[in-house]
């Protein structure tokens, strides 16, 4: 197993976890919406992997107020821990709105960063969830 730290401060976010098993990949990843102004964060996408999603690997989600979590929380903020080496797609749900990211390699022991974005000019508005927290 490899510790891991992330500092991105783009996103003014600090992350410690553990878990990466050797020979193993994993994904930091947002789930963000471009509305012409910049990038907000989609609440509530649930991420999955383009191919055998719960097969292997495990999807994460970052909530500051209780770490790792199985549900997807506000920020868009998810960690896609102990994938096989192969080229993957994320695919975030928000709401019904599905969106799919551009193809990854994920190489043994490394991590990588994945945007899955929705565009304003196919989502005019961001589509996070009415009552997501």
């Amino acid at each position: 197993m490899t510790d891991l730290e992330l500092y991105a401060p783009d996103y003014s976010l600090r992350l410690r976890f553990g878990g990466l098993q050797d020979g193993k990949a994993g994904v930091i990843g947002v789930v963000s919406w471009e509305g012409g102004t910049g990038y907000e964060p989609v609440g509530c996408a649930v991420v999955t992997p383009d191919r055998n999603p719960g097969s292997q690997g495990k999807i994460r989600y970052w909530q500051s107020n209780i770490r790792w979590s199985d549900t997807a929380p506000n920020n868009g903020f998810f960690f896609a821990q102990n994938y096989s080496p192969n080229e993957y797609a994320f695919q975030a749900d928000a709401n019904e709105a599905v969106v799919l990211s551009p193809v990854t390699r994920l190489l043994a022991n490394n991590l990588v960063f994945v945007r899955v974005l929705y565009d304003a000019g196919s989502f005019p508005s961001n589509p996070t969830q009415g009552g997501c927290e």
